[in-house]
């Protein structure tokens, strides 16, 4: 008498599409996600070697240092802003027109006659 026994089994796959050839192949995703870290090779089903030329570690990294130059950037940026409105702010209690750099006893009237487009 012959038993037999029914085995499922369900695996993810990721497609990837060969650099040199154009065809479109499919491995499981555990493989994917080892290559891309390792930056092993492997062939495509035609037989071409390749590799991911960028783990993703390093991808992740190239990220972080991006993001942090622009926090810096943007860091600097607030600061250059702030000191700017600084000035203005002295300028202007000191009675200058900050449009036209003139010096006014009354600097409100001044803006409201000449500068009514301007914003306080």
């Amino acid at each position: 008498m012959n038993m037999g026994y029914a085995i499922q089994h369900s695996i993810t796959l990721s497609t990837l599409t060969c650099c040199n050839c154009g065809v479109v192949f499919a491995m499981p995703d555990r493989l994917v996600a080892n290559l891309r870290a390792s930056g092993d090779w492997f062939f495509c089903p035609s037989g071409h070697r390749q590799h991911f030329t960028q783990t993703e570690a390093d991808r992740l990294r190239g990220l972080l240092e991006a993001a942090n130059r622009r926090n810096t950037e943007l860091v600097d940026e607030v600061a250059r802003v702030q000191r700017e409105k600084k000035r203005i702010e002295r300028r202007v209690s000191a009675g200058v027109c900050p449009c036209c750099d003139r010096t006014f006893v009354n600097l409100a009237r001044h803006m409201a006659s000449k500068h009514k487009d301007v914003r306080a």
